[in-house]
């Protein structure tokens, strides 16, 4: 993986926004990156969060393919975070949450290990292993909507991809709202990247070209 290629793109007028995302016919083999805020991003490359949710499905084609994370300069909203989600956080930045706090205390904790992650660079990579229909999350675990019809229309067979199966039913910390109908994008294999690996980068919506984001961003 060039993480840090700089390989030769031509010069960063050659490319606009639009010219770098993901469209149907693009070529997989690239490096393709994937913008998230903050804790999300730092969690996803620490193996800790698995997933994330989307209105629509991965492309077929990146199914089992590595995917850069690269974090935004924002961060999640921590209205959405329940308890799971508040003991991840926390335990990735070393701090203890007592059962006792108060969901204020909670909020500064939160705030407080936000500020310590990087933002605006990229952060580390995970392997996008699979994706489902979300039809519910109880106790703590996402469970897939593989019945046909509803309003996608679609059938068993076109509401998830990859291995959804080792993601389906398994427990995971809640940093947003999980709601029924939206895709789960589901990874494993995360690697953290050193910090002589890390490019300040601010990212783009959607799924982008890597180098060819960095390119136009002046990054490379």
């Amino acid at each position: 993986m060039a993480e840090g290629s700089s390989s030769a793109y031509g010069n960063s007028a050659d490319h606009t926004p639009q010219d770098i995302r993901w469209m149907p016919g693009r070529d997989p083999s690239r490096n393709w990156a994937i913008t998230r805020a903050q804790p999300v991003a730092s969690l996803l490359v620490a193996g800790t969060l698995w997933g994330f949710t989307r209105s629509v499905p991965p492309p077929a084609e990146l199914v089992g393919k590595r995917l850069i994370i690269t974090a935004g300069v924002g961060h999640e909203a921590f209205r959405d975070a329940d308890e799971t989600g508040w003991a991840a956080v926390a335990a990735y930045c070393g701090e203890t949450l007592s059962p006792f706090d108060i969901p204020g205390g909670r909020h500064a904790i939160f705030k407080r290990c936000v500020k310590t992650l990087p933002v605006g660079m990229s952060v580390g990579a995970v392997r996008l292993a699979g994706a489902f229909i979300i039809d519910r999350m109880m106790d703590g675990k996402v469970y897939a909507n593989l019945r046909s019809g509803g309003k996608y229309g679609l059938g068993p067979g076109e509401r998830a991809m990859g291995i959804w199966r080792e993601f389906d039913g398994q427990p995971l910390a809640q940093l947003e709202r999980i709601t029924p109908g939206r895709w789960m994008w589901c990874f494993d294999a995360a690697h953290e990247f050193d910090l002589d690996f890390r490019v300040k980068v601010k990212g783009f919506g959607g799924l982008w070209d890597y180098e060819k984001g960095l390119k136009l961003r002046g990054a490379l």
